[in-house]
């Protein structure tokens, strides 16, 4: 008798994965199936393995990448912080108080901010391609494996520090040379506090913790927004972070005798030893494990205080050991702001918003990995039609030729930078009123402040956020 053209010793390895497939498909490979459909079956097998080792292998290979970048960048982290005298320039005046004057800026320093700045812009345009394709293929588990998602969880996870380090290091280069720019304005502390609370939520539902917000009132500061929201943001993230499984963050907002706002955020965790809470505003200190086991850079609390006190604010905590940490700001009060009245939208504007119909954008981006992310992020948005240019004048050319009803445009392009295509487009009767969105490396408020006074509508700083794109080109673009 003829042998058997079907290799059946060669299912044997193939079997976990054969084993998935039937649990995915249905009762698919069965024993007594024709030789030619076994040997079918197996090839299918076999291209689906090499496939997902070859996934493996990119996603390990980011991680290795994620990771070189993060050592590289601590240890210049630390460099710079031991270039300054942290005693000198920070003392605590009593006990967990943080107030005391801020070291007199010193010029030398500006050339190590403004390399700092420049180091930081570099490193985000790689950080854009990693974050962003992470999120992709978050959006795409099912079709991964359990290795697989751990090196996606991994990869945006280590991207995130990364990122975190990147500013952290930026602002405090920037605070120590006197090149920080504060704005004051009247801010209501409630929507500072919802602002700062709703950057965490996802990560304090993971855990179950639940966050009590204060009460509404008008108590209102002048200060600068940015800076309120990132110096409320890092107290509410260690509330969460060195918090208890089911715990709880109390925020609450008072008035002081000294016409002074007090904000107060409390937490369930195990609290800081009295031995360790002279350290707590020192840099890479860390005394407790947070509760989802990430490894931050350690300067959080020590770039806050610097923050805090140039904003001619206070800064303490009261802890006690195993009964959780209260940290608290104060700032002096300003007079209440009106709130405005806030407009119900008719049931047809409201439908409106979600669904912008067909619509023409043009992206001009010169680095490849970028100009494939944010393709594969507005296939999101099924009526986008797409066009992708390398550079300024083939994008203007496409513009005038096509009349697209939105451009993505970034700030740096090797034959022309962003300002001056915006300057072309807006002196040209024909494409003045195509809105155009900005999308850049560069995250410092000054730069997002240039790009308003340059007539840009809106601004997208990189490492892109696919939720953040979607919204702000649904809510750039013109309603027909």
């Amino acid at each position: 008798m003829a042998k058997s053209n079907s290799p059946i010793e060669d299912f044997t390895p193939y079997r976990r994965l054969a084993e998935a497939q039937v649990g995915e498909a249905g009762n698919d490979i069965v024993i007594g199936l024709a030789p030619e459909q076994i040997s079918q079956k197996i090839h299918e097998l076999r291209v689906r393995l090499i496939e997902q080792e070859l996934q493996n292998g990119e996603l390990k290979a980011y991680c290795r990448q994620l990771q070189q970048a993060q050592a590289g960048l601590e240890d210049r982290l630390q460099k710079l912080l031991q270039t300054r005298d942290i005693s000198a320039s920070y003392h605590p005046a009593s006990g967990a108080d943080g107030v005391a004057p801020m070291a007199a800026p010193d010029p030398a320093l500006a050339h190590g901010a403004d390399f700092f700045t420049r180091m930081g812009h570099q490193l985000r345009s790689p950080l854009n391609a990693i974050l962003g394709f992470s999120q992709l293929l978050d959006l795409e588990k099912e079709s991964l494996t359990s290795s697989q998602l751990e090196y996606v969880e991994s990869i945006g996870d280590a991207g995130k520090l990364l990122l975190s380090m990147i500013n952290s290091i930026v602002d405090l280069a920037k605070l120590d040379a006197g090149q920080v720019r504060f704005k004051p304005q009247p801010v209501v502390l409630q929507d500072a506090i919802t602002i700062a609370v709703s950057q965490w939520a996802a990560l304090a539902r993971k855990f179950d913790i639940d966050i009590q917000l204060p009460p509404a009132d008008a108590l209102s500061l002048s200060i600068d927004e940015f800076r309120m929201v990132q110096i409320l943001s890092q107290l509410v993230s260690n509330a969460i972070r060195f918090n208890r499984p089911a715990g709880r963050v109390r925020i609450q907002v008072e008035k002081t005798p000294a016409q002074t706002a007090r904000i107060s955020i409390a937490d369930d965790g195990p609290g800081i030893a009295l031995v360790d809470q002279t350290r707590v505003f020192q840099p890479f200190v860390q005394m407790n494990p947070p509760i989802d086991n990430s490894r931050g850079a350690g300067v959080g609390l020590y770039l806050t205080r610097k923050l805090v006190t140039a904003m001619h604010g206070r800064i303490g905590f009261d802890s006690k050991f195993d009964r959780g940490t209260t940290f608290w700001v104060e700032f002096p009060l300003t007079e209440p702001v009106p709130r405005p009245a806030v407009p119900t939208a008719a049931p047809a504007e409201t439908a409106a918003a979600g669904n912008v119909g067909h619509f023409r954008l043009i992206y001009i981006e010169d680095n490849a990995a970028n100009r494939r992310l944010v393709e594969r992020m507005l296939r999101k948005l099924p009526d986008c039609q797409l066009t992708l240019m390398e550079n300024a004048n083939q994008g203007l050319a496409e513009i005038r030729a096509r009349k697209p009803d939105l451009i993505l445009l970034d700030i740096e392009l090797p034959d022309m930078d962003g300002y001056s295509v915006l300057r072309t487009l807006r002196e040209d009767p024909a494409t003045a009123a195509i809105p155009v969105i900005a999308l850049s490396a560069h995250a410092m408020q000054e730069e997002l402040a240039q790009a308003k006074r340059a007539g840009f509508d809106d601004y997208i700083t990189k490492p892109i956020d696919l939720a953040t794109l979607l919204a702000v080109v649904q809510r750039t673009l013109p309603r027909h």
